[in-house]
């Protein structure tokens, strides 16, 4: 029975740990002697940043900071961008109380991690296990989707709660 009960609490640690998605902060990292010079994009424009990243706008319900932080991250990360170009990134991307927010943190010298930190609790969508069962109870293609791309589309929201079950399930 303690077994039982053992397994049960290191499945439930499991799970929870799956939904609690924290946010990855960046690493600062300098290009080695490798690295091109041709490769660092450091000196892109607003227009070139939004056409890369879109407007992130909290009040657009099918905006997440969460997809759009993974993509700065990522960009970031290839460019060596230091905490300084990471926010004015955010500048260049955000519009209304994101902005905001940003104008009144840059004011008091909030660093990244603390913008970040906010951000995530405002604007990051959080997944729970009912939103994952209703999105796969409920999924249905989209309009002129083919049917590959829609099983996969598909495949991709099982994955999210196959976790739940065991493997001969």
């Amino acid at each position: 029975m303690s077994k039982l009960k053992e397994l049960s609490l290191t499945k439930a640690k499991e799970i929870s740990e799956l939904y609690s998605q924290p946010i990855e902060y960046p690493s600062f990292k300098q290009p080695d002697n490798i690295v091109n010079a041709n490769q660092l994009n450091y000196a892109k424009s607003a227009k070139e940043i939004v056409a890369a990243f879109g407007i992130f706008n909290p009040s657009d319900k099918s905006c997440n900071f969460a997809q759009t932080w993974q993509v700065l991250l990522r960009y970031g990360k290839f460019n060596f961008l230091q905490e300084k170009d990471y926010i004015d990134e955010l500048f260049h991307i955000s519009i209304g109380d994101a902005k905001t927010i940003l104008i009144k943190f840059d004011r008091l010298n909030k660093s990244l991690r603390q913008i970040l930190d906010h951000f995530a609790s405002s604007y990051w969508v959080k997944r729970s296990l009912v939103f994952d069962h209703r999105a796969v109870k409920n999924f249905t293609c989209k309009k002129g989707e083919l049917l590959e791309a829609a099983m996969h589309h598909y495949d991709i929201i099982l994955d999210k709660i196959r976790h739940l079950h065991s493997e001969q399930a």
